[in-house]
């Protein structure tokens, strides 16, 4: 589970909002300021979503479609995190 803690952080290299001018900047540090109150700075898998935050999760989901071609694909925004949620509860807390 370690790779999932890892993932989610908001100290991952791992490049889910590329940024390639000022837009993309913003954008990115939005996301990552809305990863860290939803893991309390990167502690704590989330177990829900409030209504802002969870649409805050459909915009950032909107925004990664469509930045990456490959994954613009319409989002079905009746599927709720819930999934997340589960695959989470099974997890340690992130340290």
């Amino acid at each position: 589970m370690k790779q999932l803690c890892t993932l989610i952080s908001t100290k991952s290299q791992f490049p889910l909002i590329l940024v390639t001018n000022e837009d993309d900047k913003i954008l990115k540090a939005t996301y990552v300021d809305w990863l860290k109150s939803i893991t309390q700075n990167d502690t704590k898998f989330p177990t829900s979503f409030t209504a802002e935050q969870e649409a805050t999760y459909f915009y950032f989901l909107e925004k990664f479609r469509e930045l990456y071609d490959q994954y613009n694909k319409p989002v079905n925004s009746g599927l709720k995190p819930g999934a997340m949620f589960d695959v989470f509860s099974k997890t340690t807390n992130c340290k």
